[in-house]
């Protein structure tokens, strides 16, 4: 099972709460949420992590296992046990996906115009054909380009692998190299496109968590 936990904002946080929710996060986090310029990417850099917590608990981690985050030479967190997690942001959205003994990537990206021609060597010659025939162009273009984002974050190698290296199927599964990636799309956000790339067919479990009620 994998397990979701997301969130969506359109405003700051009262000061009370963000101040109360920062103090969760070891100082090296904390520092980092400070470079941000702007306060929504200081939100969603906070409400990530602060999911983040919510699938350790899951899992009965303790708040502080966020010290003992490390990363791989492409920078991809993980932590030295059986779990994987990923943390996706976008616009008013912040989402993240743990599970166990499974290799997991999520992406969400938030529904905008985008000019395809900057993204052409992206996709490949039907992939192209099927978005712009598609009723709803934007929102195709974007869920393949999620399926693309959770996969390489699932492989754990990032942007040093080329998007268009990824052959999608018909089967709800993607190829990167000789490996075959499940894919599941996440339809309950209104205004963005999601997708989980996973080593293993899977089901999910979805919790949404609204931070502006109380601090947890």
């Amino acid at each position: 099972m994998i397990h979701i936990y997301y969130t969506e904002f359109n405003q700051r946080l009262p000061n009370h709460f963000f101040y109360k929710y920062l103090k969760r996060l070891p100082q090296i986090l904390v520092k980092k949420n400070k470079k941000y310029k702007f306060w929504e990417d200081r939100h969603r850099h906070l409400f990530g992590l602060l999911l983040l917590i919510e699938g350790f608990k899951r899992y009965g981690m303790d708040k502080t296992d966020l010290s003992d985050i490390q990363y791989n030479k492409y920078g991809r967190p993980y932590v030295e046990n059986s779990l994987d997690f990923n943390i996706s942001h976008s616009g008013k959205y912040a989402i993240c996906a743990i599970v166990d003994n499974m290799s997991i990537g999520i992406d969400v990206e938030e529904l905008k115009p985008v000019d395809f021609d900057v993204f052409n060597d992206i996709m490949d010659e039907k992939e192209w054909q099927v978005i712009n025939n598609s009723p709803n162009p934007i929102r195709t273009f974007f869920d393949y380009w999620t399926i693309k984002e959770s996969v390489i974050k699932a492989d754990g190698r990032g942007m040093s692998v080329s998007l268009s290296d990824i052959r999608i199927t018909k089967n709800q599964s993607a190829h990167l190299e000789s490996k075959e990636w499940f894919l599941t799309k996440l339809n309950f956000m209104d205004h963005a496109s999601s997708y989980i790339a996973c080593n293993k067919r899977c089901k999910v479990l979805i919790k949404k968590i609204n931070f502006y009620k109380t601090a947890f």
